[in-house]
Order: structure tokens, then C-alpha cells, then sequence
């Protein structure tokens, strides 16, 4: 069953306050779409 999944790195508004670090990794399965998985794009003005 190997590399049926991806990871997701980080954690959402959703997760738990240990999750919030960009270490945090949790396997999900490709086709899923969530409110809470994306990208947050930053820019120093």
C-alpha cells in the first residue's frame, strides 16, 4: 500500500495547538478536499 497517501505539513485554524508547527505532518489520501487544506501565500512589503 505504499504511496497510496500524501502528507500534509502544518495545521489549520481546525487542528489542535500541537499541530500548528510546520514540522507537523499528517498523512491524507489524494482525492480529499477540505475547508482547511490549501496554501497561505506571505510577502514582506
Amino acid at each position: 500500500m505504499r504511496g497510496e497517501f500524501g502528507v500534509l505539513r502544518g495545521g489549520s485554524w481546525w487542528f489542535e495547538k500541537e499541530s500548528l508547527t510546520a514540522a507537523n505532518r499528517e498523512a491524507y489520501h489524494p482525492l480529499l478536499t477540505d475547508i482547511d487544506i490549501g496554501i497561505r501565500c506571505a510577502r514582506d512589503f
